[in-house]
């Protein structure tokens, strides 16, 4: 009894290989949206935006006294804000083209809604 080609499970050819090797390289290579990547710095601007104007109504104090002093001069502000955006988007685009692209989405995803909430928060308290 002889054994047909088809109850023997051959490799597939290399072509088919090459085809998979290749697409798992486009997709490990895929990094994010812009639209996403640019999100966390600008909501660490609206962030600092609303600190300032949080302060500038009275009643409230920066929380972060031990890094900006008692009065945040506005480059230290936006600049550390801006900064934590921008490396925010930067480890997401590295998670996402290392082939981890739902963590890289979620740290990006974080780095939004913290400075947006906070700023929010900071909007809130500024109109007591």
């Amino acid at each position: 009894m002889a054994l047909s080609y088809a109850a023997i499970d051959a490799p597939a050819p290399p072509d088919a290989f090459e085809r998979r090797a290749a697409q798992e390289k486009s997709v490990s290579k895929k990094g994010l949206s812009p639209f996403l990547l640019a999100g966390p710095p600008a909501a660490g601007g609206f962030d600092a935006w609303s600190t300032q104007q949080a302060l500038g109504r009275g009643g409230v104090h920066e929380g972060n006294s031990g890094i900006y002093g008692d009065s945040p001069g506005a480059g230290r502000l936006y600049g550390t804000r801006i900064g934590t955006g921008l490396a925010a988007s930067a480890a997401a685009q590295l998670l996402a083209k290392s082939g981890h692209r739902d963590w890289g989405k979620a740290v990006a995803i974080l780095g939004i809604l913290e400075p947006t909430l906070v700023g929010a928060l900071n909007l809130k308290k500024g109109k007591r």
